[in-house]
Protein backbone atom coordinates (compact mmCIF):
# COMPACT_ATOMS: atom_id res chain seq x y z
CA UNK A 1 0.00 0.00 0.00
CA UNK A 2 2.76 2.81 0.69
CA UNK A 3 4.31 2.35 -2.77
CA UNK A 4 0.61 2.91 -4.40
CA UNK A 5 0.24 6.24 -1.67
CA UNK A 6 4.42 7.67 -2.87
CA UNK A 7 2.82 7.04 -6.46
CA UNK A 8 -0.32 8.80 -6.09
CA UNK A 9 1.53 11.55 -4.01
CA UNK A 10 3.79 11.96 -7.03
CA UNK A 11 1.23 12.38 -9.69
CA UNK A 12 -1.18 14.71 -7.10
CA UNK A 13 2.10 17.17 -6.29
CA UNK A 14 2.96 17.64 -9.79
CA UNK A 15 -1.02 18.01 -10.90
CA UNK A 16 -1.35 20.31 -8.13
CA UNK A 17 1.99 22.18 -9.40
CA UNK A 18 0.68 22.97 -12.67
CA UNK A 19 -0.58 26.37 -12.83
CA UNK A 20 -4.38 27.52 -13.20
CA UNK A 21 -6.20 30.03 -15.03
CA UNK A 22 -8.13 32.41 -13.64
CA UNK A 23 -11.24 31.10 -13.41
CA UNK A 24 -14.11 33.20 -14.71
CA UNK A 25 -17.09 34.04 -12.02
CA UNK A 26 -20.23 32.11 -11.78
CA UNK A 27 -24.07 32.20 -10.78
CA UNK A 28 -25.02 31.25 -7.33
CA UNK A 29 -26.67 28.02 -8.96
CA UNK A 30 -23.22 26.80 -10.64
CA UNK A 31 -21.18 27.54 -7.27
CA UNK A 32 -23.70 24.97 -5.60
CA UNK A 33 -23.53 22.70 -8.72
CA UNK A 34 -19.65 22.56 -7.91
CA UNK A 35 -19.33 22.86 -4.39
CA UNK A 36 -21.82 19.07 -4.81
CA UNK A 37 -20.06 17.94 -7.66
CA UNK A 38 -16.31 18.77 -5.47
CA UNK A 39 -18.45 17.03 -2.45
CA UNK A 40 -19.07 13.92 -4.55
CA UNK A 41 -15.77 13.26 -5.92
CA UNK A 42 -14.02 13.69 -2.15
CA UNK A 43 -16.74 11.26 -0.78
CA UNK A 44 -16.04 9.13 -4.03
CA UNK A 45 -12.09 9.02 -3.72
CA UNK A 46 -12.99 8.33 0.33
CA UNK A 47 -15.14 5.62 -0.64
CA UNK A 48 -12.61 3.98 -2.98
CA UNK A 49 -9.69 4.27 -0.49
CA UNK A 50 -11.57 3.00 2.99
CA UNK A 51 -13.99 0.84 1.01
CA UNK A 52 -15.71 -0.72 4.00
CA UNK A 53 -14.19 0.62 6.95
CA UNK A 54 -16.07 3.21 8.70
CA UNK A 55 -19.19 2.48 6.32
CA UNK A 56 -17.36 3.98 3.33
CA UNK A 57 -19.08 1.95 0.31
CA UNK A 58 -22.73 1.80 1.40
CA UNK A 59 -22.41 5.53 2.35
CA UNK A 60 -21.06 6.75 -0.69
CA UNK A 61 -23.26 4.34 -2.45
CA UNK A 62 -26.46 5.48 -0.50
CA UNK A 63 -25.43 9.31 -1.10
CA UNK A 64 -25.51 8.83 -5.08
CA UNK A 65 -28.74 6.38 -5.17
CA UNK A 66 -30.71 9.00 -3.01
CA UNK A 67 -29.37 12.19 -4.65
CA UNK A 68 -29.15 10.87 -7.98
CA UNK A 69 -30.94 13.84 -9.67
CA UNK A 70 -29.34 16.37 -7.96
CA UNK A 71 -25.59 14.79 -7.97
CA UNK A 72 -26.71 14.64 -12.22
CA UNK A 73 -27.94 18.13 -12.26
CA UNK A 74 -24.57 19.28 -10.09
CA UNK A 75 -22.42 17.36 -12.49
CA UNK A 76 -24.13 19.23 -15.83
CA UNK A 77 -23.87 22.75 -14.07
CA UNK A 78 -20.09 22.38 -14.47
CA UNK A 79 -19.88 21.06 -17.35
CA UNK A 80 -22.23 23.38 -18.81
CA UNK A 81 -20.01 26.24 -17.48
CA UNK A 82 -16.30 24.90 -18.74
CA UNK A 83 -18.82 24.27 -22.26
CA UNK A 84 -19.21 28.36 -22.33
CA UNK A 85 -15.16 28.66 -20.85
CA UNK A 86 -12.74 26.59 -22.12
CA UNK A 87 -14.22 23.11 -23.42
CA UNK A 88 -13.74 19.46 -22.75
CA UNK A 89 -9.70 19.70 -22.01
CA UNK A 90 -10.77 22.49 -19.30
CA UNK A 91 -13.29 20.20 -17.93
CA UNK A 92 -10.98 16.78 -18.19
CA UNK A 93 -8.38 19.39 -16.51
CA UNK A 94 -10.96 20.44 -13.71
CA UNK A 95 -11.91 16.48 -12.83
CA UNK A 96 -8.31 15.34 -12.86
CA UNK A 97 -6.96 17.98 -10.74
CA UNK A 98 -10.10 17.60 -8.51
CA UNK A 99 -9.70 14.25 -8.32
CA UNK A 100 -6.13 14.50 -7.42
CA UNK A 101 -5.79 17.30 -5.26
CA UNK A 102 -8.76 15.36 -2.64
CA UNK A 103 -6.46 12.50 -3.43
CA UNK A 104 -3.22 14.59 -1.84
CA UNK A 105 -5.35 15.52 1.08
CA UNK A 106 -6.63 12.33 2.05
CA UNK A 107 -3.21 11.11 1.70
CA UNK A 108 -2.37 13.89 4.51
CA UNK A 109 -4.55 12.49 6.58
CA UNK A 110 -2.67 9.13 6.78
CA UNK A 111 -3.95 5.99 8.74
CA UNK A 112 -6.88 8.39 9.86
CA UNK A 113 -8.79 8.45 6.74
CA UNK A 114 -11.34 6.47 7.04
CA UNK A 115 -12.00 7.19 10.82
CA UNK A 116 -12.15 10.59 10.02
CA UNK A 117 -15.06 10.03 7.59
CA UNK A 118 -16.98 7.93 9.82
CA UNK A 119 -19.55 10.46 10.86
CA UNK A 120 -19.70 12.42 7.44
CA UNK A 121 -21.47 8.69 6.09
CA UNK A 122 -23.45 8.48 9.02
CA UNK A 123 -24.57 12.48 8.51
CA UNK A 124 -25.23 11.95 5.09
CA UNK A 125 -27.17 9.12 5.27
CA UNK A 126 -29.63 10.91 7.76
CA UNK A 127 -30.03 13.60 5.41
CA UNK A 128 -34.00 13.61 4.64
CA UNK A 129 -33.18 16.25 1.64
CA UNK A 130 -30.67 17.20 -0.92
CA UNK A 131 -30.45 20.93 1.04
CA UNK A 132 -28.63 19.20 3.64
CA UNK A 133 -25.99 17.83 1.26
CA UNK A 134 -25.39 21.12 -0.30
CA UNK A 135 -24.82 23.32 3.07
CA UNK A 136 -22.69 20.39 3.53
CA UNK A 137 -20.55 20.56 0.65
CA UNK A 138 -20.50 24.32 0.63
CA UNK A 139 -18.85 23.95 4.00
CA UNK A 140 -16.13 21.15 2.55
CA UNK A 141 -12.69 22.01 1.85
CA UNK A 142 -12.20 23.97 -1.12
CA UNK A 143 -10.45 23.58 -4.63
CA UNK A 144 -7.81 25.94 -4.30
CA UNK A 145 -6.57 25.28 -7.75
CA UNK A 146 -10.13 26.59 -9.44
CA UNK A 147 -11.28 29.31 -7.36
CA UNK A 148 -14.46 30.13 -8.00
CA UNK A 149 -16.01 34.02 -7.40
CA UNK A 150 -19.87 34.50 -7.42
CA UNK A 151 -20.50 37.07 -10.27
CA UNK A 152 -21.62 40.11 -8.67
CA UNK A 153 -25.55 40.92 -9.03
CA UNK A 154 -26.46 42.43 -12.73
CA UNK A 155 -27.83 45.95 -11.52
CA UNK A 156 -31.67 46.47 -12.34
CA UNK A 157 -32.06 48.28 -15.68
CA UNK A 158 -33.97 51.52 -15.65
CA UNK A 159 -38.01 50.86 -16.23
CA UNK A 160 -38.15 53.42 -18.57
CA UNK A 161 -34.91 51.27 -20.49
CA UNK A 162 -37.08 47.78 -19.86
CA UNK A 163 -39.70 48.77 -22.28
CA UNK A 164 -38.95 47.78 -25.61
CA UNK A 165 -38.81 50.57 -27.98
CA UNK A 166 -42.41 51.17 -30.57
CA UNK A 167 -42.26 53.08 -33.80
CA UNK A 168 -45.12 54.84 -35.37
CA UNK A 169 -47.37 52.73 -37.42
CA UNK A 170 -47.57 54.47 -40.69
CA UNK A 171 -51.18 55.29 -41.18
CA UNK A 172 -53.29 53.29 -42.78
CA UNK A 173 -53.64 53.92 -47.12
CA UNK A 174 -57.24 54.95 -47.45
CA UNK A 175 -58.58 52.41 -49.92
CA UNK A 176 -58.76 52.63 -53.47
Amino acid sequence: MKPFRTLVAGVCALAIALPAAAAPCVQPVEKAGFDLHAFQSRLMVVALTCQEEGGAANGYNGMVRRFQHDLKGAYDRVIGHFRRNGGNRKFDDYVTNLANTQAQENLSQGDHLCRNYAQTWQKVGGFQNVSELVELAATAPSQNFYPLEVCAARPARPAAAAQPHHRPRPAARPAQ
